[in-house]
C-alpha cells in the first residue's frame, strides 16, 4: 500500500506543488491513523480522550483546508487543483493502511522491516513497469532514477525510525510524530522549488500548518 500512496502523491507533486500537497497528505494520515488506532487499538476510552480527539481532528480538517487554499490568481488551473484533491484522498488510504497494518501483529520493528521492504520493492517495480509500458520509457536504466536512489535511502531509514518509534511509543504518537516532517517539506517546496504563494496563500499556509501540528500533536496525549 506504501508505493500506490507514494505513487499517486508524485502525481499531485507537479499539478498542485509540494506546498499544498504535503499538507494534504499529513493531515489525511493523521485523521486516517487517529480514527483506526481509536476503533481498532484502544484509544480514546475516556471521555476526556474522545473530546480531545474531536477537537484535535477538527483543528486538522481546518488547517489543511488553510494550507489547501488558493486565490484565482494563483498559476493552478481548477482542473489540476481538483485532480491534485482526488489523488491525496485516494493515496491517503495507502498511506493509513502501511501505518496502520504493522500494529495487528505482535512483531518488533526489525520483525516488520522485511516483509514491508519486500512488499515495497515489487510493488514499486510493477508500478514503473506498467506506467513506463504505457510512456515506452526504460524505468530502471536512466540518469533520473541513479539519482533518486539516495532519496529512497534515506525515506527507508526514516520508514525504520517510525516503526522502532510505534513499538516504544505507540501507533498515534509515533505516527504524529513522524509527520512533523511536514513544515520542512511546505517550507521547501516554497523556498527551494520556488513555488508560488500570494501573501495571503502564505499566511494561511503557516496558520494551516499550526493547526496540523496542534491537532496532530493533541493525538498524541491521548493514545
Amino acid at each position: 500500500m506504501e508505493p500506490v500512496g507514494q505513487f499517486t502523491q508524485y502525481c499531485a507533486f507537479p499539478r498542485v506543488g509540494v506546498s499544498i500537497t504535503f499538507p494534504m497528505y499529513t493531515g489525511m494520515q493523521l485523521i486516517g491513523t487517529t480514527i483506526v488506532g481509536a476503533l481498532f487499538f484502544g484509544c480514546w476510552q475516556m471521555a476526556e480522550a474522545k473530546m480531545i480527539g474531536i477537537i484535535a481532528i477538527i483543528l486538522i480538517i481546518i488547517g489543511v483546508c488553510m494550507t489547501a487554499f488558493h486565490e484565482k490568481t494563483n498559476h493552478i488551473s481548477p482542473h489540476n487543483f481538483r485532480v491534485g484533491v482526488l489523488l491525496s484522498v485516494f493515496g491517503s488510504f495507502g498511506f493509513i493502511a502501511c501505518n496502520s497494518l504493522p500494529k495487528i501483529p505482535s512483531a518488533s520493528g526489525w520483525e516488520m522491516l522485511l516483509p514491508l521492504s519486500l512488499g515495497m520493492l515489487f510493488s514499486a517495480g510493477a508500478i514503473s513497469l506498467s506506467t513506463s509500458s504505457i510512456r515506452q520509457q526504460h524505468p530502471f536504466w536512466n540518469v533520473t532514477v541513479f539519482r533518486n536512489l539516495l532519496t529512497g535511502i534515506m525515506f527507508g531509514l526514516a520508514q525504520c525510525g517510525y516503526f522502532f518509534s510505534m513499538e516504544a511509543n505507540g501507533l498515534s504518537t509515533g505516527f504524529v510524530l513522524s509527520q512533523m516532517c511536514v513544515i520542512i517539506s511546505t517550507f521547501g517546496g516554497i523556498v527551494f522549488l520556488h513555488e508560488h504563494k500570494t501573501h495571503h496563500e502564505l499566511l494561511l499556509t503557516i496558520l494551516g500548518l499550526f493547526l496540523v501540528l496542534s491537532g496532530g500533536i493533541m493525538i498524541s496525549f491521548i493514545c
